[in-house]
């Protein structure tokens, strides 16, 4: 009966040969080759084990690092755009501030500022006191007058400048155009208002009511400009200040307005642009 048998000799229970030194001798060689190999093998583990720690907390590391370095770039970035909405907030606010300053001159130096050198808001002001001055407390006669400028300024493409001092231009038969002067009568030279637009406050030693008519329209005019035209008309002329004009006959106006012997009568002649009135004078 063999009871052990191996690369080294056998043992065997009854009357074989006993080659124990043999035995033990491979015994031992075998215990030591497995302990060896269990031991390279632990080590191999761990120094796999170590080594995959390691790469996983450079990658970590490397990945925290792109992340910071993205994050930096990011933050640089938003820095940049807070510096530049700081600047062109303090920019704004530096311009709105001169525009306000320049509102209080017009509002209470009007003669300091030339027409067409200072605000819209100064200049539409100017045209509504040049044209309304003394109905000023009417409820709708400076609205309807504004409705003008503004309706000519929506359907131009204009500036709102270019409205209020726009020109009369006609064309002859030949074609041939001729500057007649502005649209609007109290830009001009030679019309009574004239001396009123360039200076809406020159005798308001003599007439205080010119200061309560000028800053009542000024502020008027700032509060138009926001709500824009109630009305859409382009076109009005008054009796018998004027003769009637070669665009309203035939034409029956939107509204009339009856003042101190005066009649105002407004009207929608379409599209509008400006420095153009085509007519055969």
């Amino acid at each position: 009966m063999i009871l052990m048998n191996s690369q080294y000799g056998a043992i065997e229970e009854n009357g074989g040969k006993m080659n124990r030194r043999e035995f033990l001798r491979g015994l031992g060689h075998e215990a030591g080759d497995m302990a060896l190999y269990t031991g390279l093998g632990a080590a191999l583990y761990h120094a796999r084990s170590i080594g995959k720690s390691i790469v996983d907390a450079g990658y970590e590391e490397l990945r925290h690092s792109t992340r910071s370095e993205e994050l930096t770039q990011r933050l640089d970035g938003l820095n940049k755009k807070l510096r530049y909405k700081s600047g062109n907030r303090i920019a704004m606010e530096t311009q709105d501030k001169r525009f306000r300053e320049l509102m209080e001159k017009e509002r209470t130096e009007p003669g300091s500022v030339k027409p067409g050198y200072g605000t819209v808001i100064g200049d539409f002001a100017r045209l509504l006191f040049g044209e309304a001055r003394e109905y000023y407390e009417h409820e709708e006669y400076p609205g309807w007058v504004g409705d003008v400028v503004l309706t000519r300024y929506e359907r131009s493409g204009a500036t709102l400048k270019s409205v209020i001092f726009d020109r009369v231009i006609v064309k002859d038969a030949n074609g041939k155009k001729k500057v007649l002067g502005h649209q609007f009568n109290c830009f001009n030279e030679w019309d009574p208002n004239y001396p009123f637009i360039i200076d809406p406050l020159r005798d308001s030693m003599k007439h205080p009511e010119d200061r309560v008519s000028w800053e009542s329209l000024y502020g008027f005019a700032e509060a138009k400009l926001k709500q824009g035209p109630g009305h859409a008309v382009t076109h009005y002329w008054v009796h018998p200040t004027a003769r009637k004009p070669y665009w309203a006959k035939g034409r029956e106006p939107l509204k009339t307005i009856k003042l101190n012997g005066k009649t105002s009568r407004f009207y929608d002649l379409g599209d509008y642009r400006t420095s153009i009135v085509v007519s055969h004078a």
